[in-house]
């Protein structure tokens, strides 16, 4: 060992090599995240590092800048002391300032397109959602998607995993996921759990700024309470998640209990076994892994249930203790139809079965006191089924 350093020891006094200089650039656009009546995030994320700028205000022409803490290139800058159902104008700006960037003496800093957000509605105040999973693979799918959910002007998005198709890839998040959804996600913040091909890789904790852990947490919105989970984890009884569920639920005061995860405990499509190759009687019709949650759902009354993970579109019956029911039951939807390849449902129909479609789609939500309305629209802006479920007061 002794003989092999001294062999070598001339490499040491060698140059460290450092990569190679950069043309700068944003390359992820800013998006918005977690907005409270309060509070915003604004994120960004430049190839060089910098002290990254939030020129915002109330009016287009902003004037109040807030600087990072120090350089960085995944960028982060909240604003704290905002009212509530108010509209703010914003723009990034990222001071370029080193060797290892190439650029034009004139070019001294990237600024963003001003764009604007909405702090939340107070409880009392009716608001509006879009629900999308599965924006993996097929940015040409995707982004007129995101495109159409803005023009219903909703105030946050939910999306139910599967952000890209392959979680450690960066590229995917910057050219498919974050471009994509630009029109949608720099308006709105969005919501979302982990899906099977984010591998939980360290890159959707990167991008996101929610509670910790990340991979599980709530948030309430006007008179909802969105429960969000991880299922590519155990969920079963004693898990970390199962048992923090049950006390959420418990603890709730919500009037409408929604949960959302990837993988759905009622399906019809046959990644589930439900297809001629094998007996019906041995088809499990939802995911396995799920389907333990499903007890916390009745016992706590929770209305709607949404995931993705099936490149369809799927609505049940009201479904309670395992029986279909005509109200008090909980609705479970399969929204993945918002970029990946298409599936098809299986040839036999369950009897949880409501509207089953093929095709590209996303859902548009609307909560007023005791009703919510939901609405799904294909690709071509066709609305494909709509459903209205109403609750008394103290339900």
């Amino acid at each position: 060992m002794k003989h092999d350093l001294e062999h070598h020891e001339q490499l040491v006094r060698l140059p460290v090599d450092t990569p190679p200089a950069v043309k700068p650039a944003i390359v992820v656009q800013p998006y918005l995240q977690w907005i409270t009546q309060t509070e915003a995030t604004i994120r960004w994320e430049t190839n060089f590092s910098c002290v990254g700028e939030l020129n915002w205000g109330e009016s287009s022409e902003r004037g109040t800048v807030i600087k990072e803490s120090a350089a960085r290139q995944y960028h982060e800058i909240k604003l704290t002391g905002l009212e509530p159902e108010m509209l703010y104008y914003y723009s990034t700006a990222s001071p370029i300032d080193g060797e290892r960037v190439l650029s034009s003496p004139s070019v001294t800093r990237l600024e963003s397109e001003v764009s604007t957000l909405q702090t939340a509605n107070k409880p009392e105040t009716p608001f509006g959602f879009v629900v999308l999973s599965d924006t993996q693979r097929q940015p040409d799918v995707a982004g007129p998607l995101a495109k159409a959910a803005w023009e219903l002007r909703p105030n946050f998005a939910i999306i139910a995993g599967d952000l890209v198709d392959s979680g450690n890839l960066k590229w995917q998040w910057e050219q498919q996921f974050f471009k994509a959804l630009h029109p949608l996600i720099s308006r709105v913040a969005f919501y979302p759990v982990l899906g099977n091909h984010e591998e939980n890789t360290h890159y959707y904790y990167d991008y996101m700024s929610l509670p910790a852990p990340e991979y599980f947490y709530t948030f309430s919105y006007g008179n909802t309470q969105f429960f969000m989970l991880d299922t590519n984890r155990d969920v079963r009884p004693g898990t970390e998640q199962y048992e923090w569920l049950a006390r959420e639920l418990a603890a709730s005061k919500a009037r409408w209990k929604i949960c959302v995860h990837h993988q759905p405990p009622f399906s019809s499509d046959d990644d589930y076994g439900n297809d001629w190759k094998k007996p019906i009687k041995r088809a499990t019709l939802g995911d396995p892994q799920s389907k333990p949650l499903v007890e916390l759902y009745d016992k706590h009354a929770v209305d709607i249930v949404w995931c993705g993970h099936v490149h369809s579109y799927e609505r049940t019956w009201l479904i309670r203790d395992g029986k279909l029911v005509e109200k008090d039951g909980t609705l479970y939807m399969i929204t993945g139809g918002a970029g990946g390849p298409l599936e098809r449902s299986g040839p036999f129909r369950p009897g949880f079965q409501r509207h089953v479609k093929r095709g590209h789609h996303f859902c548009y939500v609307t909560v007023h006191g005791g009703e919510l309305e939901i609405q799904a629209y294909d690709f071509e802006g066709r609305l494909f089924d709509h459903v209205r479920l109403a609750k008394e007061a103290g339900k």
